[in-house]
Parts: C-alpha cells; structure tokens; sequence
C-alpha cells in the first residue's frame, strides 16, 4: 500500500524540444530561407515552432522577426520563409521550438544578404536590316556584366553580347543581370528596337536589237542594295516586265522596260526603268548591172536586174529608183564607178536602210566622122598629093571643144592617071575633149587625068 501510494504521488520532470539550426539558404537581398531541425520534442508536443532572426546575436521569440509556424507532432527537418531583409546586412539565425516545458533554441548561424543592383538601359535607335553587330549598351550598377534576349528572333537574336540584326520588324530587347554571390538579381529592364527595311533598286537594262520584225527577249536587271551577301534568290516573287517594250517590233528609240513584280520583307524595292532601241536592218542590193555606153557627154547611167535583199518575210518593202544611176565622170575610162540613188518604199520601210550597191562600167570613146569632104581632081604631077576641102566633123557633144585637122591633104592611092582613085586622109582631132572621141577617116575618090604636053623648038 506505501509503495503503490509513493507511485501515484511521485511526478515525471517536463523537458523542452531539442532543435537544430542549419545554413540558412536561398539568401536575396531582402529575403532568405532558414532551415531547422526538431530532433526531440520534448515531454510534450511543441505548440509553436520557427527561426528567429535578428541583426545581434542570439536572437529570442520575444522579437516580433521570427517565423511561427504552429504545433509540431513529429520530429524532422523545417524550413521558414524569412522576409523583410535589408541589403547588405548580416544577421544571426537560430532555430526554436516551444512546448509547456518552455522554448529552446538550436545553434546560432548567420548571414549576409546581398546587396542591390539596377540596370541603365537607354532607348534603342532605329537600326536598318543589314547593319552591323552592335552592344546594347545596358549597364549595371554591380558592374557585372549585363545579360540580353530578344523576344522576336526573327528580327534580332543576341550573339555574343551584341544584337544581330535578323529581318526588318519590330521587338522588344530585354537586359537581365541575374547577380551572384554578393548582387541580388537585378530588375529585368527592356526598350523596343526597330529594323528598318534595307533599300534595293532593281534596275532594268538598256537593250538594244536589229530590226527583224520580232519583239526583244530576254529582258534583264541589275541588283543595288543587296546586304548579307544576299541576292536575287532571297527575294520573293517574280521578275515581270512591262512597258512599250515587251511588245515593241517597230524601228525606234527609248521604248521602255519596266521591271517589276519582287517583294521581300526585308527590302524597300524600288524599280528603275530601261530603255530599248530598235534599230533599222540594212538592205543590200543584188544583181544589180550598170550598162556600159558610148561617151555622150553626161554622167547618166542605165541600170538593170536590181533585187533587194534582207527584207523579213511578209514586209512590205519595194525597190525604188533602181534603174538609173551616175557615172563619177562623163569623160571614158574603164571600171568608173557609177553612183545610185536608189530608195526603198513601202509600209514596213521604215524599218530598214539601203545601202547602195557599188557598180563600175565603162564609157568608151563616140566615133566622129568627117562630112562634106571632096577630093579634088588633078592633072598628073608625078606624086600621089590630094587636096580636100569642105571637111565637116559629125558627131560631136553639144558644147564639147574637138576640131579637125589636117583635113585639106590626102594621098591618092596611085600617081598615075585613073579615074575614081581612093584618095587617103590621115585627119586628126584636137580641143579639150578630143580624148572622148575616134575619128573615122572619109573614103574619098578622085581623078588624075593626063597631063598635056606641048612641042618645043621643033623646025619644019
């Protein structure tokens, strides 16, 4: 009975929680996580459990910078949200838990809270599509070094610090320092950046063709502007043209060529025009003979069997003037050049030139004769001597200078006596033009009758 009574009146001591204090973790600039750990609870269940933290040592609960985070039924490890930090300073952290025994506290541990950053980052200029690299120029208060991304890579990506311009558009650059040890990370700041479309001036080139009743084919352009080491096959679209040009056959100057049809987000395309000329196809002339003649004092030449030659099939083009020509002297020679004028008519003529055909031919001399001689008749004299007079030249060129000569003597063709004797002539020409013209000798006759003899001297 003693005992059982000393058993009902004897009481069992109360013992507090036993708690550890860890590094604190997740340290920021105003915030941290604080770590701990109820290895015992006590004699009864803790009612109340956190860290607590302040900037002196050993900090209490009876400090309102702790963390409360109610009853606890099982040992184990905790964590606790601490906020309202100030940068840059360091503060002294321990663990507690408190049961009807009373509060206990683990083991004091500390920390320092990083300090602050911010970022300068001013406005973006307007950059144009096929600029070069270049830094954003962000900075730090840390001095550490800012970080960027794009938020439309289609237009700008980030390449080793620097924006790379991609396209033409719009986007927005963003500058992050995410700190480190000692710097929080500092506040995300962001300015826009505009791409401007890059200038191309597709310009077409000049052309030029021989008329041959067809429309020109191809047209071509030329490139300025291109950046990226880009060319036409980076554009989008097709290359059209437009313009008198494309159906142009006809013989003309400044027809035009319009190219046109390519777009590209990345270009402001400007279309320059072109010019094509048409111009005239050259005819020949074939088989075209100029007529030899007898020296008549001009320059006038008869031509036949002219054929123009080059005319595209189904022109209307005719030979004009083709049958007459000049001679480059009127006086004779051989292989004078003669001098055409020949045209062309119709209504396609206009498409083409003539070039005149190159003829030579010949004006031989024109042959004189003499008129109105008569050859006198004589008595024998032992010699063969004529005399001629009324000699006429026939046959020369109104207003050419060419006269006779020696066209009062002539030579019987016997000295003796005889009736209807040829009488020779040796006439000659002379005067400036006498070298166009042959003299074709008269065929005169005459007679030598006896000569009369008489007696002398004789006696009876």
């Amino acid at each position: 009975m003693e005992i059982d009574a000393f058993r009902h009146h004897s009481t069992v001591l109360a013992s507090t929680p036993t708690v550890t204090t860890q590094a604190v973790s997740n340290i920021s600039s105003t915030t941290a996580i604080g770590n701990g750990n109820i290895t015992d609870l006590g004699t009864s269940n803790p009612t109340q459990h956190g860290v607590v933290w302040s900037t002196s040592t050993n900090p209490t609960v009876s400090l309102t910078t702790k963390t409360e985070q109610g009853a606890a039924s099982v040992t184990g490890a905790f964590t606790s949200n601490i906020t309202g930090l100030t940068a840059g300073t360091t503060y002294y952290v321990r663990a507690y838990a408190t049961n009807s025994a009373g509060t206990s506290y683990g083991n004091e541990v500390s920390f320092t809270t990083k300090q602050t950053q911010s970022i300068t980052f001013n406005a973006l200029s307007d950059q144009t599509y096929g600029d070069a690299d270049y830094s954003p120029g962000a900075t730090a208060s840390s001095g550490l070094t800012v970080s960027y991304s794009s938020s439309n890579t289609s237009v700008a990506t980030i390449v080793s610090g620097k924006i790379h311009i991609v396209g033409a558009g719009s986007c927005t650059i963003y500058a992050d320092q995410a700190g480190d040890g000692t710097y929080d990370a500092a506040s995300q700041v962001s300015q826009s950046l505009t791409v401007n479309t890059a200038t191309l001036s597709v310009t077409a080139e000049d052309k030029s063709k021989e008329y041959d009743g067809t429309a020109y084919s191809p047209f071509t352009v030329t490139y300025n502007g291109f950046v990226n080491e880009e060319d036409e096959t980076d554009l989008s679209g097709t290359l059209t043209f437009s313009g008198t040009a494309t159906t142009a056959t006809d013989v003309n100057t400044a027809y035009v060529i319009t190219p046109t049809g390519l777009t590209s987000v990345n270009y402001t395309i400007t279309f320059e025009s072109g010019n094509l000329d048409i111009t005239a196809k050259e005819l020949t002339v074939t088989n075209a003979v100029p007529a030899n003649k007898v020296y008549d004092g001009n320059t006038d030449a008869t031509i036949s069997g002219s054929t123009l030659s080059g005319v595209v099939s189904g022109d209307d083009v005719t030979l004009g003037d083709a049958a007459t020509g000049t001679f480059a002297q009127a006086t004779i020679g051989t292989g004078i050049s003669v001098g055409t004028a020949m045209t062309i008519s119709g209504t396609d003529a206009a498409n083409y030139t003539l070039t005149q055909p190159t003829l030579t031919a010949d004006i031989t001399a024109k042959e004189l004769t003499v008129t109105n001689a008569v050859a006198a008749d004589k008595v024998y004299d032992g010699n063969t001597d004529a005399t001629i007079s009324g000699g006429t030249l026939s046959g020369v060129v109104s207003g050419d200078d060419v006269t006779l000569g020696d066209a009062a003597t002539g030579t019987f063709a016997q000295a003796a006596i005889g009736s209807g004797i040829s009488v020779g002539t040796a006439m000659t020409i002379g005067g400036t033009d006498a070298n166009n013209y042959t003299l074709t000798q008269p065929s005169l006759t005459a007679d030598i009758t006896a000569k009369e003899l008489t007696v002398t001297n004789a006696v009876a």
